[in-house]
């Protein structure tokens, strides 16, 4: 017999919060007007061969969570950019 009671977060772990955006926020720090790149720190992407949509990925990723400097490293002559 199947079991009836549907499988939320709540049943799951009880003792889990969701948060909301006002939440989230709250845990980083307001950019100040006068900053600059420099001042957020800087993330490295190596990729290796094959397929270019991770590392772009990964790269989107590191700008839209507020890093500075974002390199992206690829071996030479694999990809056409």
């Amino acid at each position: 017999m199947k079991n009836s009671t549907p499988t939320t977060l709540q049943n799951l772990c009880p003792d889990a919060e969701i948060w909301n955006d006002e939440k989230v926020r709250a845990c980083f720090p307001k950019k100040k007007p006068n900053s600059n790149k420099g001042d957020f720190g800087s993330v490295a992407v190596l990729a290796g061969y094959g397929a270019l949509g991770a590392p772009l990925l990964s790269v989107g990723a590191a700008l839209k969570s507020g890093a500075g400097y974002t390199h992206l490293y690829l071996p030479p002559a694999e990809h056409e950019l």
